[in-house]
């Protein structure tokens, strides 16, 4: 099994209770027609982190981009509860390695919502998380895009707290809400 080229991160929840074993996602993925937990990495309630795939295999977790992604599953149901503070460190300290292992940035960082228009995954709480951490540590570039050159974009003026902003990295344009 060689090395994947790995260019995203997906980030879900299990929509399940906070007490969901990795043996029940295991089962209900398998019950799904999934080689097993199509998630690389799980985090349960009490922040430990499981990896439940092989990074260098592909995973099941985010259709048309299983491929160059690795998936990260945070055990809840995100759009009723939010993440326990073990959990919330345990992902971002887990999403920080995997940025900096795989020399991504964190704009490689995405949540499932944010690639598949079909799906309320990773619900409302831990998606908001991640944009706050995504707007954090990329705030080099943002505060230097949103503070000195404000521009027009689409025809509306970007002041200093935008609702949205455009940034172009590695080739690609990708609007970014910022809450």
């Amino acid at each position: 099994m060689g090395n994947r080229k790995i260019d995203k991160i997906i980030v879900h929840h299990s929509k399940s209770g906070s007490e969901t074993t990795i043996d029940q996602i295991d089962s209900r993925q398998r019950y799904k027609g999934r080689d097993g937990i199509g998630y690389h990495y799980v985090i349960l309630s009490d922040g430990k982190v499981k990896r439940t795939r092989h990074p260098n295999k592909t995973g099941e977790h985010c259709k048309d981009n299983d491929v160059g992604s690795i998936g990260v599953c945070v055990v809840g149901n995100f759009e009723l509860e939010n993440m326990s503070d073990k959990q919330e460190v345990s992902l971002f300290d887990l999403l920080n390695k995997l940025v900096t292992n795989h020399k991504l940035e964190w704009f490689d960082v995405y949540t499932h919502k944010e690639l598949a228009s079909n799906t309320m995954c990773c619900g409302e709480s831990l998606h908001k998380a991640v944009m706050r951490k995504r707007i954090k540590e990329s705030s080099w570039l943002l505060k230097g895009f949103i503070v000195f050159y404000s521009k027009y974009i689409d025809g509306s003026l970007v002041k200093n707290t935008p609702s949205n902003v455009v940034v172009t990295l590695k080739k690609r344009t990708r609007q970014t809400k910022i809450v």
